[in-house]
């Protein structure tokens, strides 16, 4: 009993197994028509509609045509490119394609390359498709069948086919703006007619494979690498490099230029200002508005008569006559004070060959508070007071009887009484 239940169920499987595949196995048995422009006699059996998950309304196709790679028509293509079905449906449904060799070839006239093959929605789909390598050359008819009831034909599409291999051209990439400062963007290029994939090292996949522009904004100099496929499998690449240039510093440069050249400046003034003489030859204190004013220290002075004194600040007295006496007894007598020792003021006492020796701003004499003072006033050759150098001992009072040397050209004696 059980035996014969084991047998009878597994005679039910496999009946509903045949069942299941008859529909397929009609579809796969029928052929297109011998005449791509005649009606074709579609089984009309239950297994057709039953190979359908819904039952099929008369729809129909917009249009239908062949394009390349790039999505343009083109009606004739060669062993190594793909090609595209282009179909432009109403409505959901499922489409037959039957193709027809070239009149006059050997073999099989015709087959099927789509069966109830289904275009869930409205709109246009694209199918793509490449020749294989036993199709004769010459003229193809596609028939097409959209949602068959009644045997209709919806259209028919038509295209040749060459064994003449397509030329895969060498692709180019280069950027419109080679070299560019940090932060910048630049447009990478490419052209590679017939490629059906691409992708830029550094970037990433581009589309469309044939050309097109992507910008770029690199931080450092990079070098991109085009990779584009073509339909025959065949790969080429191409390389631009983009130049990333590094900061403007020049700006920098000409500031600290810049800064030097003041502070140069500044510096000359400093020290012309430390020298500025007034037009009647009294010297002024860096900073100071008025004639320089002795300071209330002591400081030793120049040594008179062998020896050293302290230099102490006078006090105000009647001004004594004093006067300069020269060598040949000539004299000078200091009525206007300040008295500039100069080449101008004493050239009537110096002999010719030494009026060179002696500056036009030498040395000065003036009057402070009663007492009687020398300044050297940076002379080139310098001058001696009781034979000491004072060019750098600044005011220097003056004694009755002291000897004054004028760049060792010209002595005087000072006379104050």
């Amino acid at each position: 009993m059980i035996a014969k239940i084991k047998f009878t169920l597994i005679t039910v499987t496999v009946a509903l197994i045949v069942i299941a595949l008859l529909p397929i196995a009609v579809l796969a048995d029928s052929e297109p028509p011998e005449d791509p422009t005649i009606a074709w006699e579609l089984p009309t059996d239950s297994s057709y509609r039953s190979s359908l998950s819904t039952t099929p309304s008369q729809g129909s196709i917009v249009s239908a045509f062949m394009t390349d790679n790039n999505g343009q028509r083109k009606n004739k293509y060669n062993e190594n490119e793909i090609y595209f079905l282009e179909v432009s449906i109403n409505q959901p449904g499922f489409l037959w394609v039957a193709e027809y060799y070239p009149t006059g070839s050997t073999g099989p006239s015709r087959h099927w390359i789509l069966q109830n093959y289904r275009l869930p929605n409205a709109g246009t789909h694209r199918i793509q498709f490449s020749p294989e390598p036993y199709q004769p050359e010459g003229k193809y008819v596609w028939a097409l069948w959209f949602n068959p009831i009644r045997s209709q034909l919806s259209t028919t599409v038509r295209w040749e086919y060459g064994k003449e291999a397509v030329v895969v051209q060498q692709p180019t990439l280069y950027a419109n703006t080679p070299s560019i400062d940090k932060g910048q963007s630049t447009n990478l290029i490419w052209s590679a007619p017939g490629a059906i994939q691409a992708n830029i090292a550094n970037f990433g996949s581009i589309s469309p494979a044939a050309g097109g522009s992507v910008p770029v904004t690199p931080d450092t100099t990079t070098n991109y690498t085009l990779v584009v496929t073509y339909g025959d499998g065949t790969t080429k690449t191409a390389s631009a490099m983009v130049n990333v240039k590094p900061p403007d510093m020049s700006w920098l440069i000409y500031l600290l230029l810049t800064l030097l050249a003041i502070a140069a400046v500044a510096v000359v003034l400093v020290i012309k200002n430390k020298r500025q003489v007034n037009p009647i030859g009294s010297r002024y204190e860096t900073g100071t508005a008025g004639p320089y004013q002795p300071a209330n220290t002591t400081k030793l002075s120049p040594t008179v008569a062998g020896r050293t004194q302290a230099y102490m600040p006078p006090t105000t007295m009647p001004v004594k006559p004093a006067k300069l006496v020269f060598s040949d007894n000539s004299q000078i007598q200091l009525g206007s004070l300040p008295f500039n020792l100069g080449r101008r003021e004493l050239q009537n006492y110096l002999s010719p060959d030494k009026a060179d020796y002696i500056s036009r701003q030498h040395a000065v004499i003036g009057l402070d508070r009663g007492e009687y003072y020398i300044e050297e006033m940076g002379s080139r050759n310098g001058t001696n007071l009781n034979g000491i150098d004072i060019r750098t001992s600044g005011r220097c009072p003056l004694r009755n009887g002291d000897i004054i040397d004028i760049a060792d050209a010209l002595i005087i004696t000072f006379i104050d009484k």
